[in-house]
């Protein structure tokens, strides 16, 4: 649930990372992450950003995971598109 809040970043990591320290939050180190900042850039956190365009704000992300196939696959449950 990310609301009408004009930043945001989810995903899922590795059980693997770093719990202390700043480790950079990229799929390199293990995160694997969506964000929004200045209410209305998004991006996925790869190295570097992809930028985002999105026909509906989303209220609502699903993260699915599929360990097998290695995928992680972001959701706008709102208008439920596929977002990356």
């Amino acid at each position: 649930e990310v609301g009408d809040k004009p930043h945001w970043a989810l995903g899922v990591c590795r059980d693997s990372v770093p719990r202390q320290g700043d480790p950079p939050e990229l799929p390199g180190a293990g995160f694997w992450r969506l964000r929004l900042w200045k209410g209305d850039k998004y991006a996925a956190t790869t190295s570097p950003f992809t930028p985002l365009s999105l026909r509906v704000k989303p209220r609502r992300v699903g993260v699915f995971l599929d360990y097998e196939a290695g995928e992680v696959t972001f959701y706008n449950v709102t208008d439920r598109s596929h977002i990356f």
